[in-house]
């Protein structure tokens, strides 16, 4: 396994790309409501952390919905709804597709790694280990696999203990 180390970010940069990933989160979480809004849709039907393959409705009858596939029901929190998901064999399906692709959701771990260039994958002992950040208590912390490639840790990062980086991180 390899070493793990657990950083703060501190200083202009690290108050930039904080700044920046919650302006980037939050127009992103607008522009999905905003488009539910205008689609008259209760939540996306969504796998993992991708963009959302669909709309869900909860007061649907399961009627067919122009541009889309025949709608399946699911249960959420004891909660149905009529999921519909894009017809990509007819232009508007085309269309509703691939405005929800822009509507996948932002990734900050990922934004921010980049930004400091500590985007860094171990493969060990058939276990992926990568970098990630979040932003939590108003501080930016890292966690960064380690292992025989050098990584260039930024002079904005300073480093913390696990257990301190486990007191920031936990609720």
């Amino acid at each position: 396994m390899p070493e793990i180390k657990y950083f703060i970010a501190e200083g202009e940069k690290a108050d930039r790309v904080a700044n920046q990933g919650l302006e980037f989160a939050n127009q992103k979480r607008k522009d999905r409501q905003e488009y539910l809004t205008e689609m008259g849709a209760d939540a996306f039907y969504e796998r993992e952390r991708s963009a959302p393959t669909g709309l869900a409705f909860a007061g649907a009858d399961g009627s067919e919905k122009k541009g889309f596939k025949k709608p399946f029901q699911v249960e959420h929190e004891s909660h149905k709804y009529w999921v519909y998901q894009p017809n990509r064999q007819t232009t508007i399906g085309k269309q509703i597709s691939a405005r929800l692709k822009k509507l996948a959701t932002f990734n900050f771990s990922n934004y921010a790694v980049t930004e400091f260039s500590v985007n860094v994958h171990k493969f060990d002992a058939g276990r992926l280990y990568f970098s990630v950040a979040g932003f939590y208590k108003s501080t930016l912390v890292f966690k960064i696999p380690f292992g025989d490639d050098p990584v260039t840790i930024p002079p904005d990062f300073r480093e913390i203990k696990k257990s301190e980086f486990i007191a920031l991180t936990e609720e």
